[in-house]
């Protein structure tokens, strides 16, 4: 992530690929809640969604996302980066040791347009863990398609989205 907030490219040379943010994490503004019209997992929505504001914020150039406050997450962003058939998409995140009164699940899925990136369900009561999801992009992708970041569990949970970034060029492949 670049000082002043904007995303990052680490340069490459003679065919290297070159390192770039997808999206600005940490920019609370840059995000939008995305309603159950232009929700593409709209099958996990619960009927009255409870996810102030508050439960969502940047953390260390991240997104921590609290989900004893926030029962289901749907945020989209425009990416920033054009990406080519071969390219690359790595999300790494995060969650805390995971607890409910009942034991239940948690679900996580990063989406480019209708393109499922990652996703995990993960079982609670668990301890920490870090996931990482990597994906090669298998068709040309414009930059300012739709990122979308799905999360909802029960319990009082933290998750935390650290990188969402893109390997772009010839070594990427």
């Amino acid at each position: 992530m670049g000082c002043d907030g904007e995303p990052s490219a680490t340069e490459g040379t003679d065919g290297e690929a070159i390192e770039e943010a997808l999206v600005v994490l940490g920019g609370r503004d840059a995000w939008r809640s995305v309603e159950a019209d232009g929700d593409p997992l709209a099958e996990h929505r619960p009927d009255v969604i409870d996810c102030p504001l508050a439960s969502w914020r940047p953390e260390d150039g991240g997104l921590e996302v609290q989900t004893g406050v926030c029962d289901y997450l749907a945020l989209m962003q425009p990416s920033s980066v054009a990406l080519d058939e071969g390219d690359r998409v790595i999300v790494d995140l995060w969650h805390n040791a995971l607890d409910a009164a009942a034991p239940a699940t948690g679900h996580v899925a990063v989406l480019i347009g209708d393109v499922l990136i990652g996703e995990a369900t993960v079982v609670i009561p668990t301890q920490a863990e870090a996931l990482r999801f990597e994906w090669t992009v298998d068709r040309p992708v414009p930059a300012g398609s739709e990122v979308h970041l799905h999360l909802h569990n029960h319990g009082y949970n933290s998750w935390t989205f650290v990188d969402i970034r893109a390997l772009v060029g010839a070594r990427a492949r």
